[in-house]
């Protein structure tokens, strides 16, 4: 009101008295006090004043109506200059000798170099990223205010009717988002973007971190191993060999004779590498008579020859010095008629021996598992039961005390030497010895079988083309050790000699032979050039190379293993004998 007083013009209004409504009014004006007002005020005053009827509370109505006019200007004038003053002590000073309390206090400081204050990367809060930003969203939506809604009261049965066409318009709202966009409604999208998004943190599986082991297949190879060369280096033709998967019709010996079955005909390949006719084999009538089964003894100085006839023949090779192979040194020793309790014949798919015992044994196509002594007269000495099909394959350990037999009702069986030799010895034909364990494959005949040489109670067990799977049994527990999956059918199996390694054969869908490193059971060297099932399988005597027999009538020979390492004397003896003298 001071500075109004100070502002009051020519113009007075005596007898003026401020309504009851505002007291601080009332309480500073006084009757006879002179109020500033504008020119426009005082001539619509002035103009009402000689107006005639009017009443004089609306003239002091209108002059208390300017008082407050003015009074609320001098206000805001006021309140404006308070905060320009105040945002100017906000303000951090920049030259040097500005006052130490218009600072900003050292805990509210952004941490930035010395020189120049740099801008976060992120971006601030308050200004949009340029990069993050899509204005075309803001411009290009095809309806400003959002798609079109439809109204309640409108029916939409009718084709003409409003709400048919506020659905056709949804519809190519949609479509146009989606195609200019991919969204289906752009109007929730974000414009302005202020922060960088930060990238989202990576899926990590705590249940592979805090596994116990991994498995099998999943195991990556941690050391480095040789390489193997994956061809053939020699190639042989083996015409009119037999393609059948449950047959034996390859054998290496000791001496380094390799044995192949064509048909009826039995051939041997010499160390010189030259090949002849062993025998052929004929029944009764001169016919002739398929070979389905081949094995040396241990010391490779005779082999079993088992034939579709339910015969085994016995041959021995002669060795003289200075003397290759020929038919010359070979003699037929005796034939044998296989027997079955079932009084079925068939033909001998498997056959194996045990040198300790002089024992013979042969696997029938009806399940039973024969032993025979050839050395006496009445061969036949027992006989083992408990397949239900053809036995395809018969294994003995490095030991010679147990007995492994795979056939075609997918059961793998494990016999003790012990009991056989009771059988025996009470010659016992049929029904008196049992398996010490048996092993099932799901659905798939089992003929891939090897026993570990460095562990005499491991055994490895492939299934066909229906399970594909490697198995690794404890013959002491009969508990499953461990598996891998081969995705092929396994024909064969064979540990090697020298080191912990072992190979497969396989057929369909892909031919091939498969090195593993036991320890790891990953792939050393995959082996690849038949054409058909690698279904046989021999080893030479030096454990390095590996014959392969298959119905693409090609035998192909492999460097797989390698030579073990000779020990080096530590106790050398010289040639002048002085280190045998002891002083």
């Amino acid at each position: 009101m001071e500075s109004l007083n100070s502002q009051m013009g020519s113009f007075s209004l005596s007898g003026f008295k401020t309504p009851s409504l505002f007291p601080s009014a009332r309480a500073r004006s006084q009757p006879g006090e002179k109020l500033s007002l504008s020119t426009s005020q005082k001539i619509r005053i002035r103009r009402r004043s000689k107006t005639p009827g009017l009443a004089s509370n609306e003239n002091r109505y209108r002059a208390f109506s300017a008082t407050k006019f003015s009074q609320d200007r001098a206000n805001r004038s006021r309140s404006k200059s308070k905060h320009s003053s105040a945002s100017a002590r906000r303000k951090t000073p920049t030259s040097k000798t500005s006052s130490k309390s218009h600072k900003t206090p050292k805990s509210n400081k952004t941490p930035t170099s010395k020189s120049k204050r740099q801008t976060p990367k992120s971006g601030d809060r308050f200004i949009p990223l340029r990069s993050a930003t899509n204005l075309s969203l803001a411009r290009q939506s095809p309806y400003r205010h959002g798609p079109p809604q439809e109204k309640s009261n409108e029916v939409p049965d009718s084709p003409y009717s409003a709400a048919a066409s506020t659905a056709s318009k949804r519809a190519s709202h949609k479509a146009l988002c989606q195609a200019f966009f991919d969204k289906d409604d752009i109007n929730d999208a974000q414009v302005l973007t202020c922060r960088a998004r930060l990238p989202s943190a990576p899926v990590i599986d705590h249940s592979s971190v805090y596994s116990a082991a991994p498995k099998d297949s999943e195991r990556k190879a941690s050391k480095k191993y040789r390489s193997i060369a994956n061809k053939a280096f020699r190639v042989l033709d083996a015409p009119y060999i037999l393609d059948d998967f449950f047959l034996n019709l390859l054998c290496w010996s000791s001496k380094n004779v390799l044995a192949v079955s064509l048909d009826d005909r039995v051939y041997l390949r010499g160390t010189d590498e030259e090949i002849i006719e062993l025998t052929s084999i004929v029944n009764d009538n001169d016919e002739p008579v398929q070979v389905t089964s081949l094995h040396w003894i241990d010391n490779g100085s005779h082999i079993a020859i088992g034939t579709n006839a339910s015969t085994i023949e016995l041959w021995k090779i002669v060795e003289l010095p200075g003397q290759t192979i020929s038919s010359q040194t070979c003699q037929k020793l005796r034939k044998m008629q296989s027997t079955s309790g079932r009084s079925a014949r068939g033909r001998i798919a498997s056959l194996s021996w045990n040198s300790s015992h002089s024992w013979l044994l042969s696997g029938a196509r009806n399940g039973s598992i024969q032993v025979h002594d050839i050395c006496v007269s009445d061969h036949h000495r027992s006989t083992l039961e408990f397949h239900q099909k053809e036995v395809c394959t018969l294994e003995w350990n490095k030991a010679g005390t147990l007995l492994a037999s795979g056939s075609a009702d997918c059961v793998c069986c494990v016999w003790d030497s012990k009991s056989i030799e009771q059988s025996v010895q009470n010659n016992t034909h049929v029904g008196i010895v049992r398996p010490k364990f048996t092993f099932t494959h799901s659905s798939a005949p089992v003929k891939g079988i090897s026993w570990c040489p460095w562990e005499k109670n491991l055994v490895a067990v492939g299934g066909g083309k229906a399970d594909k799977t490697i198995r690794f049994y404890d013959t002491r527990t009969g508990d499953l050790l461990r598996s891998v999956s081969t995705k092929s059918q396994i024909c064969q199996l064979l540990f090697s000699p020298h080191a912990r390694e072992l190979i497969s054969t396989h057929g369909s869908p892909k031919y091939q032979l498969i090195v593993w490193d036991y320890d790891e059971m990953v792939h050393i060297g995959v082996l690849e050039g038949h054409k058909s099932r690698v279904l046989h399988i021999a080893l030479d005597p030096t454990g390095t190379t590996l014959c392969t027999a298959s119905p693409d009538e090609t035998l192909r020979l492999w460097k797989v293993f390698e030579e073990p390492k000779k020990k080096r004397n530590p106790f050398p003896c010289s040639s002048s004998g002085f280190t045998n003298s002891i002083r």
